[in-house]
C-alpha cells in the first residue's frame, strides 16, 4: 500500500499545487501567542541585562540607541523567523501525512465496497463436461420432428454452512467461431422457458432472456440444434430462434458470457458437428 502513495500524489498533485498546499499547511492555525510572550520575555531580558551593563543611562542614548533598538526587536524577529523556518520544515511532512491518510480512508473505503459487492456475488457452477448433446423433439415449422440439441448446464450449488444466494435474472449471451463465417454474438435462450414457437408474433420474448437461480437449482442452455437430414452443419440457437444462424463444422469454439446484477462469468467449449454428429469436445 506504502507503493500507492507516491503514484497517488503525483497522478492528484502537480508540483505547483503541492507547494501551495505546503504553504496552506505552513499558516494553518498559526498561533504566535505564546511565541510573542516568549519574546517580550527575551526583550525583558535583554533590556535588564543592558541596565544592568549601565546602557541606560540618559547620557549613553545616543550613543546605544540602536542596541536600544534591537534589544526590544531583535528577540521578537528572532522568535517570528525560527517559529516560521520550524512551520516550513514540518509543512511538508503534515501534507503528505494527510494525503496519506485521505488515501488510506480512500482505500479503506474501496477494501469495503469491494467486499460488500463480493459477498453479494454468485457464482454458478457448470456441469462436467459442461456441454451434452441429447435427442429433441422440436416444431421446426413443418411439424414436430426429433433432432439433436447441444446444452451447457449451469448449477446454483447450495453449499454446507454457507447462507444459499439467488442469482436474479441471469442472462446469457453466446459468441460462436466457426471458421467460416464471421464470429457471431447472440442472446441465449434457456432451456426451461416458453419455446419461441409458443409465441405469436406480436407478443414480448423477453422473458426468454432471463431465469432465476434458486440455491440449488440448474438451468440448462441451449448452444446449438442439428436435424439429421443436415450433414455439413449445425444451428446456432438465439433466445427467440431456435435455428438462427448456420454453423460449419467441423469444430466450432464458443463463449458463454453469463450476466445479472451480481453475475459475471465466462465460460468457453468447442463441439463438433459433422455428418450426423453433434457432440462436445474434451
Amino acid at each position: 500500500m506504502q507503493d500507492l502513495f507516491p503514484l497517488s500524489f503525483q497522478s492528484h498533485h502537480s508540483t505547483w499545487e503541492h507547494y501551495q498546499a505546503v504553504a496552506r499547511e505552513m499558516f494553518k492555525k498559526l498561533d504566535m501567542g505564546r511565541d510573542m510572550v516568549l519574546g517580550a520575555i527575551l526583550s525583558v531580558g535583554a533590556i535588564g541585562l543592558q541596565a544592568f551593563w549601565g546602557l541606560i543611562a540618559v547620557t549613553d542614548w545616543q550613543r546605544h540607541k540602536w542596541q536600544w533598538i534591537l534589544s526590544v526587536t531583535l528577540p521578537f524577529l528572532i522568535v517570528l523567523v525560527g517559529h516560521l523556518l520550524w512551520r516550513l520544515l514540518k509543512a511538508p511532512f503534515r501534507v503528505y501525512r494527510d494525503l496519506a491518510d485521505t488515501y488510506e480512508a480512500e482505500l479503506s473505503d474501496l477494501r469495503n465496497y469491494k467486499k460488500t459487492v463480493e459477498d453479494k456475488e454468485v457464482h454458478l457452477e457448470p456441469n462436467n463436461p459442461l456441454c451434452s448433446t441429447s435427442i429433441t423433439n422440436f416444431d421446426w415449422g413443418a411439424g414436430s420432428s426429433g433432432g439433436l440439441c447441444l446444452r451447457a448446464t449451469f448449477s446454483n450449488n447450495r453449499k454446507a454452512g454457507i447462507p444459499g444466494k439467488i442469482a436474479e435474472k441471469v442472462g446469457a449471451k453466446i459468441t460462436y467461431i466457426d471458421g467460416v463465417n464471421q464470429p457471431l454474438t447472440l442472446d441465449g435462450r434457456w432451456v426451461r422457458t416458453k419455446q419461441p414457437a409458443a409465441y405469436g408474433p406480436l407478443e414480448d420474448k423477453t422473458e426468454i432472456l432471463r431465469v432465476d437461480f434458486y440455491p440449488g437449482t440448474q438451468h440448462e442452455l441451449d448452444i446449438a440444434n442439428k436435424v439429421p437430414s443436415h450433414q455439413q452443419f449445425c444451428h446456432a440457437v438465439a433466445y427467440d430462434d431456435l435455428h438462427a444462424h448456420q454453423l460449419f463444422g467441423p469444430i466450432i469454439k464458443v463463449k458463454i458470457e453469463l450476466s445479472a446484477e451480481h453475475v459475471y462469468q465466462i465460460f468457453e467449449c468447442a463441439f463438433e458437428t459433422s455428418a450426423g454428429k453433434l457432440g462436445a469436445l474434451g
